[in-house]
């Protein structure tokens, strides 16, 4: 099917959780030219030079960090470069920043769903590091966190069913999900490891936008320009190879114990024990918050709010 002519966009138009990245890479990029441009060109000390070297070079690795996640999530490389050109320019970064037409003309749908499995990944990484540093924090659960995280887990289940109706719009086998899944994992203990260094606050600037309802908005828009029917796949969950949201998370927690304990066992026997149960057909049976006729339920008004938003 021929795209329409790709249209500019805005960072306010695209998913929060690549607007979060940008605005984060666009953070570190002018935090490290500012910088360089209040270090004095003489009269400085050693160590003090030594001490401002080991600075730039934590921000210099952790925007890499980012971008590469950016990237792992399908972010275009234009709009990665825009916003790191922007921040070591000093020039802002709003919602209202214009973005350069991303090249989606002739994308496939496997790519798509291999793009929203890394997603996923990521989505899934991020939930349960910020759960278990919490835990260990011993901070209480409140009722606003709860709420956002059942937002959390709404939004994650709705973009897992977006990808089971963009595979079966072609009709896409369990091989090629298979296939794009396992190509996510792989990246996953990437993105646990690295999320293990952030604090708590950090964390929160990833997690916040995972909780919005745009992303809602943003996957019926989606299926509503998909040549298939949500009630193609109702009947009959899984039966394209796409895993259940527990199996996902489930996954993503299993991964977190292998990276934050080594003893835990080798990195192959878990890998080998993790996808044998990933691939479970039992572990392929879903159970959303939503029922089973389809992704009406996945728009905001089908889907109030609880609790308040943060």
């Amino acid at each position: 099917m021929t795209e329409p002519a790709r249209r500019q966009v805005r960072v306010g138009d695209i998913a929060p959780e690549h607007a979060a990245l940008l605005r984060r890479v666009h953070e570190l990029a002018a935090e490290s030219t500012r910088m360089r441009l209040a270090a004095p060109s003489s009269g400085r000390e050693v160590a003090q030079w030594k001490r401002l070297g080991e600075r730039l070079d934590l921000i210099h690795r952790e925007r890499r960090t980012v971008e590469a996640s950016a990237r792992a999530q399908g972010v275009p490389e234009p709009w990665i470069k825009a916003a790191r050109t922007h921040g070591a320019e000093g020039q802002t970064w709003t919602a209202n920043q214009l973005l350069a037409p991303a090249r989606t003309g002739g994308l496939r749908t496997t790519r798509k769903v291999a793009a929203e499995a890394q997603r996923l990944a990521h989505m899934a990484a991020i939930g349960v590091v910020r759960k278990h540093l919490r835990t260990a924090a011993g901070l209480a659960s409140t009722d606003a966190e709860r709420a956002g995280a059942q937002r959390f887990r709404r939004n994650f289940e709705a973009v897992r069913r977006g990808v089971e109706v963009i595979a079966a719009s072609t009709g896409m086998g369990r091989w090629e999900t298979a296939i794009a899944f396992a190509a996510a994992n792989r990246h996953l203990n990437f993105h646990i490891d690295q999320y293990l260094t952030y604090d708590l606050t950090a964390l929160d600037a990833l997690y916040l936008p995972l909780t919005d309802s745009a992303i809602l908005t943003e996957v019926a828009r989606s299926i509503k320009h998909t040549r298939a029917s949500p009630s193609a796949t109702a009947n009959s969950p899984g039966a394209n190879g796409v895993p259940s949201a527990k199996a996902l998370l489930d996954h993503a927690r299993h991964a977190l114990v292998a990276v934050d304990t080594p003893e835990f066992g080798s990195g192959a026997a878990i890998e080998t024990a993790i996808s044998a149960a990933l691939w479970d057909p039992a572990a392929l049976d879903w159970e959303p918050s939503t029922d089973g006729n389809g992704l009406d339920n996945a728009v905001p008004q089908a889907a109030p709010e609880i609790g308040p938003e943060r």
